[in-house]
């Protein structure tokens, strides 16, 4: 026979032995006598370089396979780590410390969810009101931590090689009562995720700086906390310490004044002090 071949009954019923089919005593070799060199490899299929190998595993339709990676006999260590199947739905789970970490189906790979609604769907465990963790954190290093801001998840950036994020896009609501996300906070800095720097809301204002105000339907702006500068193609409305609802009103108790520029045309306007809130008679 051949030497380390497992023998077997041929089909004429004589027992002989193959190099398709070996042993060295401690592993099995399917496909070639490579057993590998990382550490104990007690099953190795195919030859590298060489053989393209397989593993076959076979089901029902409504059955269900695993590869379990364990380090105890029984309870969740038996499945430590495991990948599985499941032929009634078409579905493959990832296990990671005992637990469904990700789920594949034909929608789409969810991380943190078991129904991806997406090719890509990441979800956090919590309730609306709660503290969230970053849904997605890109970074180097030990890049870590969590956002410390109340929110419905985030796309979280560290760049310092410390657990603290030093930048984030963070979803949030703008009626805490709400139920769904309804605008951006882009935050830049070094504590917890930084400090809010701009924010869009669900009617495409853009805040710098400060919280956008109510601006009535049709219209959108870019309001800027403190001084700032902008610059316009076709016209352009620049204002201090006021928003239009359907009618000019203060942002803060104070003055007010704007400035239009339209059709080679220069127009200053301004306003008495007057009540946050109130409409302003420029």
């Amino acid at each position: 026979g051949t030497a380390n071949g497992v023998t077997y009954l041929n089909g004429s019923k004589v027992l002989t032995s193959g190099s398709a089919l070996t042993t060295n005593g401690s592993s099995l070799a399917v496909g070639s006598s490579d057993y590998g060199s990382a550490g104990s490899i007690n099953l190795s299929v195919g030859a590298a370089g060489v053989t393209t190998g397989g593993l076959q595993l076979w089901s029902s339709t409504t059955g269900q396979h695993y590869v379990q990676f364990g380090d105890g006999t029984s309870g969740a260590a038996t499945y430590a780590g495991a990948i599985g199947y499941s032929h009634a739905t078409d579905q493959m789970f990832f296990y990671a410390n005992g637990s469904e970490q990700m789920r594949l189906t034909s929608t789409g790979l969810g991380i943190g969810t078991s129904s991806p609604t997406q090719k890509l769907t990441i979800l956090n465990a919590g309730t609306y009101g709660t503290l969230y963790q970053p849904a997605v954190q890109i970074g180097n290093n030990s890049s870590g931590g969590t956002l410390t801001a109340t929110g419905l998840g985030a796309i979280v950036w560290s760049t310092d090689g410390t657990a603290t994020p030093v930048a984030s896009i963070e979803a949030i609501r703008e009626n805490p009562g709400a139920g769904a996300a309804s605008g951006l906070a882009f935050r830049t800095g070094s504590s917890g995720g930084g400090t809010t720097k701009a924010i869009l809301d669900s009617a495409g204002n853009l805040g710098l700086g400060v919280t956008p105000s109510g601006w009535g339907s049709g219209r959108t702006a870019l309001q800027i906390g403190g001084s700032g500068y902008v610059i316009g193609v076709g016209q352009i409305d620049v204002g201090v310490n006021y928003y239009y609802d359907g009618a000019y009103r203060y942002v803060g108790t104070g003055y007010a004044s704007s400035y239009q520029s339209y059709n080679g045309l220069h127009a200053w306007y301004n306003a008495p002090s007057g009540t946050a809130g109130n409409a302003i008679s420029f």
